[in-house]
């Protein structure tokens, strides 16, 4: 020691002991990935027997639907217009608030009539609504993937519903409901998805439009062949969605123009709302005068020489009057309550 002196001693001692400790761990992270990876084949096969046990093949069955026992319509207190740092953030704040005003709804009893907050921006998007997120006009730059509208929309319609109703009862529907359940399975649709305490009234006809977009969604395939797996003829393998994506499925979604529904109000956009006073007015007033239906079965009403004309039906369980407008060729629903403060 006294020949090459204690500070060199000292110095080897330290070297020696972070060899010794660097050795140390290197072994645990040999380890470390040894368990790690006997566990992931673990898991691997776990999930492998599973699907193995569950059917390879789906065979298309309708998505249940709540029977409506008490729907009401909702309606939203104030103006978009009032709530201008929320308007300004979320452009979408305003069709999303006229699309709330439209949906007929009901508490649902359980997670298999809830509808998702999928369904909701699809029958959104259906009912001729804009994306949440607009497309940027520039065609180099990318368009926001369904996960991110889904998203927006999401986030917008809870802003919404904060600003515009306030009865304690009628916001706590429009809280999450638990799901654990798998509810498009029977689309060949794995996954689980989130969903507000609340089900929707649509018809028979926009229900079989909702569940043919999400299974081109969920397949990408052709319209034929939708047709034939929902008549049994082709099966379909349960897959998850891939929302991370799909942008042309977005851009492609369809407008519902053939279909009268009770649930689908006419956006400020489209048409002035006094025009549409004014014709229904003239429609009551007028030598075309129509009396108030008071039957199940209506006649037609008769045909005006300009091009505006309307038409309503009863519902034979509710009956509901159901009326669209059609203005110069371009057809509009009108909210039930304008139609009976005209005729009252």
């Amino acid at each position: 020691m006294k020949t090459h002196g204690d500070k060199i001693v000292r110095v080897a001692s330290i070297l020696h002991h972070r060899h010794y400790q660097y050795t140390r761990f290197v072994v645990d992270v040999a380890k470390h990935i040894i368990e790690a990876y006997l566990i992931h084949r673990k898991l691997d096969e776990q999930r492998v027997s599973k699907e193995q046990s569950e059917p390879a093949m789906i065979y298309y069955n309708p998505l249940p639907y709540y029977p409506p026992i008490n729907p009401y319509n909702i309606t939203l207190q104030g103006d978009i217009k009032y709530y201008r740092a929320f308007n300004k953030k979320r452009q979408a704040g305003g069709p999303i608030w006229n699309f709330i005003n439209s949906l007929h709804i009901q508490k649902a009893e359980n997670q298999h009539h809830a509808v998702t907050w999928l369904e909701l921006y699809i029958l959104y998007r259906l009912y001729g609504y804009p994306k949440p997120i607009p497309d940027n006009h520039s065609k180099a730059r990318s368009r926001a993937t369904v996960m991110m509208q889904v998203r927006d929309f999401k986030v917008t319609f809870r802003g919404v519903i904060d600003r515009g109703i306030y009865d304690e009862h009628t916001n706590k529907l429009f809280s999450p409901i638990k799901t654990t359940g798998e509810k498009f399975l029977s689309l060949g649709i794995k996954g689980k998805h989130q969903a507000p305490g609340i089900a929707i009234i649509i018809d028979d006809e926009v229900r079989a439009c909702l569940e043919d977009k999400l299974i081109m969604l969920g397949h990408k395939i052709s319209g034929k062949k939708i047709k034939d797996f929902k008549a049994g003829v082709h099966t379909l393998r349960a897959m998850p969605l891939a929302l991370r994506g799909r942008v042309g499925w977005d851009s492609a979604l369809g407008k519902i123009t053939n279909i009268i529904t009770n649930n689908i109000v006419l956006p400020s956009a489209m048409i002035p709302a006094m025009t549409i006073l004014a014709t229904l007015c003239n429609m009551f007033q007028g030598p075309y005068a129509w009396p108030v239906p008071n039957a199940r079965q209506l006649n037609s009403v008769p045909t005006k020489p300009s091009s505006s004309m309307i038409w309503t039906k009863l519902l034979s369980a509710s009956h509901a009057i159901q009326i669209k407008i059609l203005l110069n060729g371009r057809a509009h629903a009108i909210p039930r309550g304008i139609f009976a403060r005209l005729i009252n």
